[in-house]
């Protein structure tokens, strides 16, 4: 069964918002309001009523499938290569905390307004089905995305997709993953998890789980451990693919927003997924002045491990502290 996304002109039908939620002429997906089934991706399956009007969504303009990692690292290279690193992006990395170092092994660049010239250094060929790169209606190839700091997301040391943080920020995308599904010869990304490791590995039997790839290259640096950053909290399923290779102890550090009903049930539901795959799970828990868990090891502040263990899915009714923590004294 297909489904396809909303958009501002066809929001969700059941919680009226332009983004996150999907739908089908039977159903909608909706990410932000509960129903009594569950789907694959986190949200939550609602039967549409008949007179609910779905505009009827434009047709795909291609169906190139993605190239393999190998092949979009290549590409991703050979792009961040053309790229500088503007003043403006490394001013905001280095107030983020990091150092020199790590902003040169995060291979951070600056995307600009005027690509042409760089679109020109590139084979056809090599760009059919890497998301980012796609024809227009009059021909031309071109690299999609708004100007901004572009975020390399790897896995297995591969360039596997691009963060843009765009610099005209709109509320509610702080960042955006490039893509080019909707041109031709263009695709979708997929949505990937990005492995941050440390310089140094201090703690080679514990990961940590981090929202958004930025942010897990802090974290891995200074807890000295391997970091999975997931693209949202209620993204981590590629993570289940991956749940086998890792290590005995996990440490689930999503920003410290545990009144907000979706992160504290999706929070749940990975210690769930990851207790039940014989892990030990912790939740780092933090001065709340601190949003993130970057933030607050950047600031030197202490993080303390919670461990969990399973626990039923929070309501929407239910109060925060009955949500994701149950922690054992």
């Amino acid at each position: 069964m297909s489904f396809t996304r909303v958009t501002k002109n066809n929001p969700c039908p059941i919680c009226g918002k332009p983004d996150w939620c999907s739908y089908n002429n039977i159903v909608a997906v909706c990410m932000r309001i509960q129903s009594q089934k569950t789907s694959e991706n986190g949200g939550w399956v609602h039967r549409l009523n008949s007179q609910i009007q779905i505009k009827e969504p434009e047709k795909p303009k291609s169906n190139t499938p993605r190239k393999p990692d190998i092949e979009l690292d290549k590409i991703y290279r050979r792009l961040l290569d053309m790229l500088p690193l503007n003043k403006s992006h490394f001013k905001h990395l280095k107030n983020r905390g990091m150092s020199n170092a790590e902003i040169g092994r995060g291979l951070y660049k600056s995307l600009p307004e005027d690509r042409e010239i760089i679109v020109s250094q590139f084979s056809p060929n090599d760009l059919a089905g890497i998301p980012g790169f796609g024809i227009t209606k009059k021909g031309q190839w071109v690299l999609s995305g708004n100007p901004g700091l572009l975020i390399p997301v790897i896995q297995n040391n591969l360039i596997v997709s691009l963060l843009i943080r765009p610099d005209k920020q709109e509320p509610g995308k702080k960042y955006k993953i490039m893509s080019s599904s909707w041109l031709e010869q263009g695709c979708k990304p997929g949505m990937r998890v990005h492995v941050a490791i440390p310089s140094e590995i201090h703690a080679p039997n514990t990961v940590w789980i981090v929202e958004g790839p930025l942010k897990g290259n802090i974290v891995a640096e200074r807890v000295g451990a391997v970091t999975y950053a997931v693209p949202g909290v209620n993204s981590w399923r590629e993570l289940r693919g991956m749940a086998a290779t890792l290590p005995e102890i996990v440490v689930v550090a999503y920003d410290s927003d545990y009144e907000n009903f979706h992160v504290r049930y999706h929070a749940r539901k990975l210690s769930n997924f990851l207790i039940k795959n014989s892990k030990e799970v912790y939740a780092a828990l933090w001065d709340k002045k601190f949003k993130g868990p970057d933030d607050a090891l950047v600031a030197e502040t202490t993080i303390k491990p919670c461990r969990l263990f399973w626990r039923a899915l929070p309501k929407q009714s239910q109060a925060p502290e009955k949500g994701l923590l149950h922690i054992k004294n």
